[in-house]
């Protein structure tokens, strides 16, 4: 890598995203940490987006604004694109937690292959606090958002998003990453404001089968099956609470547990 080569590729993904994009270009020129370089792929927008992009480069350096096959296509689009040591996915409509939040990663990576940390989900009237697990409970979900995530870009080009996982490919990575020994460190503080509902969240049945399968594939076993099992059983009555309760007592019930942030 040239000496001169940015330390971080911070990756936005988008696609007709001309409300949401803004936000989370003003969140990663905001960070305090600088040693990065900016990309976004766009997926052939034409609502806007493009414009957008084009009157922030920079501190855009590198886009790209064409069709692809979904957005794990397009994050290996732009990992392909980056000259950073290290990665991070900053979706458009998702947000840093505050300035210091690529900080708080970078002082770990000496240590490391991956760091990551915690989020917020915001669901429009509240956020709700999800705290990052060790790497060694992946076999039960995803540890992480991939938004809360620093990778070295040498495992990204060694094991690219698998394109035929449409929503869990972020999940089969990280497994992958687990089987292969990869050195990961949890900095359990707020690194991502992410919207809540995004597609892993719009379809939980099929996010929890498809993740089911990947696990099972890394992971195999009963307590694998069992878990899963029991989990597809509670999303099932929750899904059909949802179908009867106002969306008033929805919310109420979502929030019940969590740790909120105003």
């Amino acid at each position: 890598m040239p000496t001169d080569a940015p330390k971080i590729s911070i990756i936005t993904v988008t696609y007709n995203a001309v409300t949401h994009l803004p936000p989370t270009i003003d969140s990663v020129v905001s960070q305090h940490n600088r040693d990065f370089e900016y990309i976004v792929v766009d997926g052939g927008s034409n609502d806007g987006t493009v414009d957008i992009v084009q009157r922030n480069a920079p501190p855009i350096v590198k886009w790209i604004s064409e069709s692809d096959r979904g957005i794990y296509d397009a994050m290996n689009k732009g990992v392909g694109l980056a000259s950073g040591e290290w990665i991070l996915f900053m979706n458009a409509g998702d947000q840093f937690y505050n300035a210091d939040a690529l900080s708080q990663l970078m002082a770990h990576i000496e240590s490391a292959d991956i760091v990551y940390g915690d989020w917020l989900l915001d669901y429009g009237g509240y956020q709700a606090y999800q705290r990052a697990k060790p790497i060694g409970n992946i076999w039960k979900g995803i540890v992480c958002s991939h938004q809360s995530m620093l990778v070295r870009r040498s495992l990204l080009r060694e094991h690219p998003f698998v394109e035929n996982e449409p929503i869990c490919a972020d999940y089969e990575f990280m497994c992958w990453a687990r089987k292969r020994g990869v050195r990961a460190v949890c900095v359990n503080t707020p690194i991502t404001i992410m919207d809540a509902y995004g597609a892993s969240r719009q379809s939980m049945i099929k996010t929890l089968i498809e993740t089911h399968a990947i696990s099972r594939r890394y992971f195999p076993g009963l307590n694998t099956d069992l878990f899963y099992f029991y989990r597809l059983m509670r999303v099932v009555f929750r899904t059909g609470l949802r179908a009867v309760l106002p969306d008033s007592a929805v919310r109420f019930l979502r929030s019940i547990g969590k740790k909120t942030v105003t």
